[in-house]
């Protein structure tokens, strides 16, 4: 109990050290007297910027308390959602092999007392392709607001790096979904007599539940939109390069 205690004071004030210096330095605006960067290509990705390195210093934060947890916590248990809400019948959703047992937490788990290696890795797949997607996705605007803030907002690799964040928006997306939810299903056919989803059933279910729902709505419009303002800045260095070349 100590030890918990200490660890969640640890990450609360590790939390408190990224929050606070945020909202302060959101609340002061620039500091008067400071030197500042290009205008031109800092002032127009500022927000962006700032909500950026927030969320990479909590992806950062949420790996160290996962690495924690890990250490600490109990680990002789995995657990995959079965998908069926917890009030329906146990007939409904057929029994548990050998080493697993139904949990009710909300919605109906399975679980497994003595995960083998198998379970592990599959557990795995469940948890870090969306993290590992928002990593992706952060980087790359990283990668934008920092070639704003160099060469300005309209540059051939700030229009490369646009069209990367759209791909890896809905790439990523519907990856994270449709990995995810595969890996649970397949979990499911290690823990249960009678899982949910079976045979192709089993694609299926992570191409429609997992990649389709991941990206609807905001993942597809944000993406779509990306490539979109993508090309038009392509469009408009085209042809910005086109009235250079005649004068």
């Amino acid at each position: 109990m100590a030890a918990d205690i200490l660890i969640y004071t640890v990450l609360a004030v590790l939390a408190g050290m990224i929050i606070i210096p945020f909202v302060i330095g959101l609340v002061r605006g620039p500091e008067v007297g400071r030197p500042q960067p290009d205008p031109a290509g800092d002032a127009s990705l500022r927000p962006l910027g700032r909500l950026t390195g927030i969320y990479l210093r909590f992806l950062a934060l949420y790996g160290f308390a996962a690495v924690v947890s890990i250490a600490t916590g109990p680990r002789g248990r995995v657990c995959a959602p079965t998908w069926i809400a917890a009030a329906g019948p146990r007939a409904e959703v057929g029994g548990t092999r050998p080493g697993a047992v139904l949990q009710f937490t909300g919605d109906l788990q399975a679980c497994a007392r003595h995960p083998s290696a198998a379970e592990w890795i599959l557990h795995a797949f469940m948890r870090v392709p969306g993290p590992l997607a928002l990593a992706t996705v952060l980087l790359i605007t990283w990668q934008l607001v920092r070639e704003a803030r160099q060469h300005g907002p309209f540059t051939a690799r700030g229009v490369k790096l646009m069209w990367r964040l759209g791909v890896a928006v809905l790439i990523g997306a519907a990856a994270a979904g449709a990995v995810s939810r595969l890996s649970s299903d397949l979990m499911l056919q290690l823990l249960m007599t009678n899982p949910p989803q079976t045979g192709a059933g089993i694609a299926i279910d992570a191409l429609v539940s997992g990649a389709a729902k991941a990206l609807l709505p905001i993942p597809a419009l944000a993406g779509v939109a990306l490539l979109s303002f993508a090309r038009i800045s392509r469009a408009g260095l085209a042809l910005d390069e086109e009235v250079k070349a005649t004068v």
